[in-house]
């Protein structure tokens, strides 16, 4: 196996070639002869048939299906631990716990003072929707008294019209001074009337405009007391909600079934940010790698690899692509994609995460196919030339047809059969 080994920061790309070794066979013949024959020193290789194709090997890691750390972002004491390292454990399972007699305590004076606020707001409304009717009751009764006062007007003025006409006929008529005079002071009677109705409208016009006045003031008040209680009501349940989630934080639960893989808590201690408990899935493993961004456009879901377990190195596993990331990732400028694997023959091996593995792939190329090493091709006016060597050591130049190149090796698609003798012009070596 001819390979080329070449790092690119912490990846390696190891470009495979076909296992066949070159048959090289020298020939003694004649030396120096135009006619055509092979010279002493000469070099030949046989044309041979296999799979004939470029691959490249990634470095992976083994990972669970899925795990998680779980941790307190705040203080507390440990009142409980449920679990240890190695246990399994169900979704939904309790796994720690942390003392919260304090919470339970603030979370009763919490909902006492959502009570007592609720029932503030309760009272508020009452008084709100009393000062509502009141206030409906002083404008039907200041609008009524105003409408009284208009008609009081109307009707002295109207006794104003009256008497002033009597007045006039009576002149008409010639009646005695005396009836006229006794016209004259119902007259200014009817005027006294007149100019006391339109004072007693003055006077009930702001009468009523006040009333108006101290009812909205009594609803805009009684509003604000509304509006007061409603925002003390507001804090005291949000206190409830922040207690009832600080109480729920208390308690650590397993996201999904898995196993125990670590837990950093001690009993009775207080914990940290850094104290953790982990959870991990192992019902299905499967490996990941960074990919170059030059190769991976050469993988897709479902191609077929191989893997090699470093703890394996002689137990290859099928494998293929599950998942080739659509996005890239970015680190000290160098670009990678992330592709996910999966082993779908594990052959007895002990997987466990973390494991280190190697994937190989064949990315491109052919399979039975004729070739035959580069240098034993030279190209003449644009066609492809090899010296084939007969029988007897004479040889023959051949015009092929070539196909698939590697960086060594070239497939033959005509002019060659399997088990020709070609000589490697002197001037490739």
């Amino acid at each position: 196996m001819l390979s080329v080994m070449k790092r690119r920061g912490k990846f390696s790309w190891l470009y495979l070639f076909p296992a066949i070794p070159l048959s090289l066979v020298f020939t003694l013949t004649a030396c120096g002869l135009i006619t055509g024959t092979v010279e002493l020193d000469q070099e030949t290789v046989e044309v041979k048939r296999g799979d004939l194709g470029t691959s490249i090997s990634l470095l992976g890691q083994i990972f669970p299906r899925q795990e998680v750390s779980l941790g307190y972002s705040g203080s507390g004491v440990v009142k409980e631990i449920y679990v240890s390292v190695g246990d399994r454990v169900n979704k939904g399972d309790l796994l720690v716990e942390l003392d919260d007699e304090e919470l339970v305590a603030g979370l009763d004076k919490a909902k006492a003072s959502a009570a007592s606020a609720e029932a503030a707001v309760e009272k508020a409304m009452t008084e709100y929707e009393k000062a509502l009717d009141n206030n409906h009751v002083v404008i039907q009764r200041a609008d009524l008294a105003y409408q009284m006062a208009q008609k009081d007007v109307e009707q002295a003025w109207t006794g104003v019209e009256d008497a002033s006409r009597y007045l006039r006929k009576l002149k008409e008529q010639g009646m005695s001074k005396a009836e006229i005079a006794a016209a004259i002071q119902r007259v200014h009677e009817a005027r006294a009337v007149y100019e006391d109705a339109e004072l007693r409208l003055k006077d009930t016009y702001w009468d009523t405009l006040k009333q108006k006045e101290e009812a909205a003031a009594q609803i805009e008040a009684a509003r604000a007391n509304l509006d007061d209680a409603q925002a003390q009501l507001d804090l005291a349940q949000a206190s409830v909600r922040e207690t009832e989630y600080a109480l729920a934080e208390t308690k650590l639960f397993a996201p999904f079934s898995g196993i125990v893989a670590r837990v950093d808590f001690k009993l009775s201690a207080r914990v940290n940010t850094q104290d953790l408990i982990v959870i991990t899935d192992l019902s299905e493993l499967h490996l990941e790698a960074d990919v170059d961004e030059i190769d991976v456009v050469n993988l897709k879901e479902g191609q077929k690899v191989e893997i090699k377990l470093d703890a394996y190195p002689d137990l290859p596993l099928p494998g293929k692509i599950t998942f080739v990331a659509p996005t890239p990732t970015e680190s000290e400028g160098i670009i990678t994609y992330l592709v996910r694997f999966s082993i779908e023959d594990d052959q007895g091996a002990v997987i466990k995460p973390g494991m280190s593995a190697t994937i190989d792939m064949v990315i491109e190329g052919v399979k039975d196919a004729l070739y035959l090493p580069n240098q034993a091709i030279k190209e003449v006016d644009g066609q492809k030339i090899v010296t084939v060597r007969g029988k007897g050591g004479r040889t023959e130049e051949v015009t092929i047809e070539t196909g698939y190149i590697t960086s060594e090796f070239t497939e033959i698609k005509s002019g060659l059969q399997e088990g020709d003798i070609v000589v490697i012009p002197r001037e490739s070596k």
